[in-house]
């Protein structure tokens, strides 16, 4: 990495990757203007990763300690029945992980859901929702994954929407990056997360939203064009051509507030 003592701007960041049995050498360089530097999240958007951390309790995991595979297959609970039978069901399940074979095995989703059930039907909501939001992210290990299968795999964002909880907060401070997050600080995938969006009841208000973020300069750069990104996923998703028409003239008007190096390298696909 070349750098000179007085810090890294107007120099070159490069890593160099030698030649193996599977690729050819090759370099990947960075040319910085300015001196790297960390920056605080402004208080509003902070807030949003604290409501997410207050909902999603960041000591709780999915899983129990000493949880062990059972490949591809999953356990399905009996009939719901009294508190004690399901606390006991949903112990059992939290136990077991369960993976993909391929695509098309719903296997891991499905055993997301009867957590999510079973953790609703005993009132233990911060599971609830770190499985819920792994459904609506599709966040499960699969041995292999084809991209032609994840129109299938539902978000269920309306579920969760019928809840009483502020679910556009609660996704974008699971979309938004910071270095000093809690260690069970819950991130969202950001295309996954512009499907979910795009079938939310409240688009419209996440679509402003979305721009205000592009636009504030107060909010850092990496966090901006990540905000870019999600609202080109949320248009992308949208159903009338219109709509995304619009959304589009709407990005190039919000990116016109954004460092002008950033604009230029962006590639639009109108």
């Amino acid at each position: 990495m070349a750098h000179s003592a007085g810090g890294l701007a107007h120099h070159w960041v490069y890593e160099y990757l030698p030649e193996t049995s599977y690729r050819s050498a090759n370099v990947r360089a960075f040319y910085l203007l300015e001196n790297v530097k960390s920056d605080s999240l402004p208080e509003t958007y902070a807030r949003l990763v604290q409501y997410a951390d207050c909902l999603i309790d960041t000591t709780t995991s999915i899983y129990l300690e000493g949880a062990s595979s059972t490949g591809h297959y999953y356990v399905e609970p009996e009939t719901l029945g009294s508190d004690k039978h399901n606390e006991k069901k949903l112990d059992e399940l939290r136990h077991q992980l369960v993976y993909g074979f391929c695509s098309q095995d719903q296997s891991p989703r499905i055993h997301a859901m009867n957590i999510a059930t079973l953790s609703a039907e005993t009132i233990h909501w911060d599971i609830f929702l770190r499985s819920h939001l792994n459904i609506l992210n599709d966040r499960f290990i699969r041995n292999s994954d084809a991209s032609y299968a994840y129109q299938y795999r539902q978000t269920y964002i309306r579920e969760l929407e019928e809840l009483d909880i502020n679910v556009v907060d609660l996704l974008l401070g699971t979309a938004l990056r910071l270095d000093n997050a809690s260690d069970g600080h819950y991130y969202s995938s950001i295309g996954r997360l512009g499907r979910a969006m795009a079938e939310s009841n409240d688009s419209s208000l996440i679509e402003t939203r979305l721009l205000n973020m592009i636009e504030d300069s107060t909010l850092d750069n990496y966090n901006r064009i990540l905000m870019f990104y999600l609202y080109r996923n949320v248009t992308y998703y949208m159903q009338d051509p219109a709509h995304k028409k619009r959304n589009l003239a709407a990005l190039k008007q919000a990116m016109a507030w954004m460092p002008e190096p950033l604009v230029s390298s962006i590639k639009w696909d109108d």
